[in-house]
């Protein structure tokens, strides 16, 4: 089963990542354009490995990050969650924790004030 993957990989890789964009980009431009070929080339190649790659590996595997402290982190990235909803349902988890200590907060005052005037 190794060696089929290693198969698909090499399929995949070599007229991709591998050397043969490198070199074909360097071979078809003549002396005077090759170096202003090679850099399109290859700012073209990382362009598009960026922009294809990236964005769909972000959009489906990341969750947004926004507004979440930093000790909250771990439950953002559980296993349990799937990224496109784990934003909704920290933030949730956080606001009711929050709401949850005004309101310890405030009967605890109440309590003080009620032992200080008595």
């Amino acid at each position: 089963m190794a060696f089929a993957f290693f198969y698909l990989f090499t399929i995949f890789f070599v007229p991709s990542q591998s050397g043969t964009p490198w070199s074909i980009s360097c071979e078809i431009f003549d002396q005077n354009m090759r170096r202003l070929g090679q850099v399109i080339a290859a700012s073209n190649n990382w362009f598009w490995n960026f922009v294809l790659l990236c964005m769909v590996y972000a959009y489906l595997f990341v969750p947004e990050t926004k507004s979440v402290p930093l000790e909250q982190m771990d439950k953002l990235f559980a296993k349990s969650l799937k990224p496109k909803h784990a934003h909704a349902v920290v933030m949730k988890q956080l606001r009711e924790a929050f709401s949850r200590a005004a309101v310890e907060s405030t009967e605890e005052k109440e309590d003080d004030t009620h032992l200080e005037s008595a």
